[in-house]
């Protein structure tokens, strides 16, 4: 540490430490309605080991508590963070202590889609593709660079128990033998730009196909393995419109590796180790056969067969991987005050609603009109991008809402007063917090 440095922290401990002693937060020694016993008789699950420091109800039980004394504090002292603040941030039971290794257990299929993790590189939005499910080939596209940047053999992929066991994300099991740390675009066009766009995947059975554009040209890219040759990756390359040019980086292959292909394309090494697949101008229709394998056993046939089938027909459709169906029964949750998942009111009725949010998150109730409901779902949803929406209380401005009330904090309470159209017919009542309308929703029926 630098001398000035070392200066501008002292000066600024003396802040620190004032700051800290100056938060005004809810503490168990001096304010009854943050003990942790409180309200577990109204909530599930209080009775589990994760839950028994936690704080229920809090600004509610906070409300009621200054409600009764009759008065409150110019500043009223505020939460104090998970567990009441007693324990650090992650509270009494941290969830870095939580193991379960249960999605190893699972049958995980030819494709896996989640960030994906090598002791060299973090892959954002991998597609990890089986190609033999046992003691196979295996490999990871990534849809930012258009390229594989990692291949291996053996296993498929497993996952750290951490966390839950999807903290560390996706890890591939067995030897890699390639790992492309070059996260940049891998494709180059003959023109003096290239512009792509990743479309996807297709699924036909076992087989995945890549299609994206490459200067407007379309690229369906499929890697594959011949069933009896689990060391052999193979790659076919389609260009049903055709293809201006271009390069394509292969990565940095083990010396062991040879790479052969099918078709007009070749492949030249730069001087730092890595292979680039070279493709001159294409007609429409055309493929190429790329095969990458042990060099003792690697041969121009592998990369002749690879041009044997058509990737067009694979965009198709195949048959169902799991064709089982499962059933399974939901519990509907106790009503035990006779509340009614169905409002009904009478034309043009006024309209006294207390809305209450016992949950442990932000909610509203709006009112729309009948079938609107995902119009107003869908501008509530896109009032993420507004600076202003909780100013707004995530409400839509469209005619199609009746009446809303005001966002509603955990333990929170607003009383909202409306008439009720003079339309008749099932009207919608919905939370409009982003994510929540597509769950939290109801009938809102008037009749004559």
């Amino acid at each position: 540490m630098s001398p000035r440095t070392l200066l501008f922290s002292l000066l600024l401990l003396p802040s620190i430490v004032l700051a800290q002693e100056e938060l005004n937060l809810a503490n168990p020694d001096t304010h009854s309605y943050i003990e942790a016993s409180g309200s577990r008789d109204v909530h599930l699950y209080t009775d589990a080991e994760v839950n028994e420091a936690r704080i229920y109800d809090f600004y509610q039980r906070q409300a009621d508590y200054y409600m009764e004394q009759g008065s409150w504090p110019e500043i009223i002292p505020a939460f104090p963070g998970l567990d009441a603040g007693l324990h650090g941030h992650w509270g009494l039971h941290s969830e870095n202590d939580h193991e379960d290794g249960r999605w190893n257990d699972i049958d995980m299929g030819t494709v896996w889609r989640q960030t994906f993790r090598t002791p060299e590189l973090n892959i954002g939005k991998a597609v990890s593709v089986r190609l033999v499910e046992e003691d196979g080939i295996s490999t990871t596209f990534d849809p930012l660079t258009l390229s594989y940047r990692v291949a291996w053999d053996g296993e498929y992929i497993e996952f750290d128990p951490f966390r839950w066991g999807t903290s560390r994300n996706a890890q591939p099991q067995g030897t890699i033998w390639l790992a492309d740390p070059d996260d940049s675009l891998a494709w180059s066009s003959a023109s003096e730009t290239t512009e792509v766009s990743y479309h996807g995947f297709y699924r036909h059975t076992d087989r995945v196909v890549f299609s994206y554009d490459i200067n407007g040209s379309k690229v369906l890219d499929s890697p594959w393995s011949p069933k009896d040759e689990t060391s052999v990756l193979l790659r076919t390359l389609s260009f049903p419109d055709g293809f201006d040019g271009g390069r394509h980086r292969l990565g940095k292959l083990p010396i062991e590796r040879a790479v052969v292909t099918f078709g007009n394309a070749t492949v030249i090494q730069d001087p730092n180790g890595i292979s680039w697949l070279e493709i001159p101008e294409l007609p429409e229709g055309s493929s190429i056969g790329l095969a990458i394998g042990a060099s003792l056993v690697l041969t121009d046939g592998h990369a002749r067969y690879a041009t044997n089938l058509s990737l067009t027909e694979l965009t198709q459709g195949g048959s169902i991987r799991w064709p089982q169906t499962i059933s399974t029964q939901g519990t509907r949750a106790e009503n035990p005050d006779g509340k009614a998942y169905v409002i009904e009111a009478k034309a043009g009725e006024f309209i006294k609603l207390v809305f209450e949010n016992p949950d442990v998150m932000p909610h509203n109730v709006v009112f729309c009109t009948e079938g609107n409901l995902k119009k107003v779902g869908d501008m509530s949803f896109a009032m993420l991008n507004d600076p202003k929406a909780a100013d707004k209380h995530y409400t839509p401005d469209t005619p199609e809402v009746i009446a809303n009330s005001h966002l509603v904090f955990p333990g929170g309470k607003h009383i909202l007063h409306f008439q009720a159209p003079e339309e008749t017919g099932d009207h919608h009542f919905v939370c409009t917090f982003p994510g929540h309308w597509m769950t939290m929703n109801g009938i809102f029926r008037v009749t004559e």
